[in-house]
């Protein structure tokens, strides 16, 4: 766990390089080229004690290609790191999204902030690099504590950052955990006014709508919303069918309830919502 930590802060600051380096290049090139095309021809004959000298043919010819194809191929080294360095952050969040492992992401989040805050307390210069993957991180880390029901510390998590100044956290998020924390406590105005904030921001609306039908008791409209929402990631599919099934067993409709519960029983790995899952499951039906 930690070496892979370690590489992923590694790869973002070698991405940074790699990105600086093209940029420096272009623009030398562009005025190499710009100087060649525009400016005195390098290969004008000069006279040197009467003798007609010709300078720079071979830079007049060639330097725009030479040029042109250092820059392709950073280029190309730039994009392959980025694709690794990439592929390297959707493993951390995919331990959430498509494998429901919120215990195992947790330990990989609070480690990578530690990581990342020793490494800004041990350098002089900051890192761009090392706080954009440290506020990934963290991001991340909230929205892992919010999965696993800790509400309370995330948001607790949220402020401290935010008052500390140290990372920003992502507003949409933060405002979610907010939203779930007001639904749990029965909280009409706090809900109210959070999902007012929230709906404008989020992507998927369907769920947004139907949460809100179901804190206002309306399950059947809360169920229609529900079906009608389509879901990429295995998180949001596994909340989603449990939901269904909540929706379903306040309905008085056992039997339609029971597949969706024996969807988050096999998909939730180590997500609370599966525990619950699991006890409806041998109330209701003896499972």
């Amino acid at each position: 766990m930690e070496k892979k930590i370690q590489d992923t802060y590694k790869k973002m600051d070698e991405l940074i390089v790699y990105s600086r380096f093209i940029y420096i290049m272009a623009i030398i090139g562009f005025f190499v080229i710009f100087s060649l095309l525009w400016g005195r021809p390098f290969s004008q004959a000069i006279y040197i004690n009467n003798e007609r000298v010709y300078f720079g043919g071979w830079i007049t010819m060639h330097a725009p290609c030479v040029f042109l194809t250092i820059i392709l191929l950073w280029f190309f080294v730039f994009v392959w790191q980025h694709y690794t360095t990439k592929k390297q952050l959707l493993f951390f969040s995919s331990l959430l999204s498509e494998h429901c492992d919120v215990t195992q992401c947790l330990a990989y989040t609070t480690y990578g902030i530690e990581y990342g805050k020793q490494l800004l307390s041990t350098t002089e210069k900051k890192s761009a690099a090392t706080k954009n993957t440290l506020g990934f991180f963290e991001n991340l880390h909230m929205v892992a504590l919010s999965t696993a029901n800790r509400y309370e510390e995330a948001i607790a998590y949220c402020d401290y950052e935010w008052t500390s100044k140290k990372q920003k956290i992502t507003t949409t998020n933060y405002m979610l955990i907010k939203l779930k924390l007001a639904y749990i406590n029965n909280d009409t105005i706090a809900y109210q006014t959070m999902y007012e904030n929230v709906y404008p921001r989020y992507k998927y609306k369907n769920m947004l709508k139907a949460r809100k039908a179901m804190f206002e008791g309306k399950y059947e409209d809360a169920l229609h919303l529900f079906l009608q929402e389509q879901t990429k990631n295995i998180l949001d599919q596994v909340t989603m069918h449990y939901h269904i099934a909540c929706c379903y067993k306040e309905l008085d409709l056992l039997s339609e309830a029971k597949s969706h519960y024996e969807f988050v029983r096999e998909h939730g790995n180590t997500l609370p919502i599966k525990d619950h899952a699991l006890k409806e499951l041998h109330a209701l039906y003896g499972e």
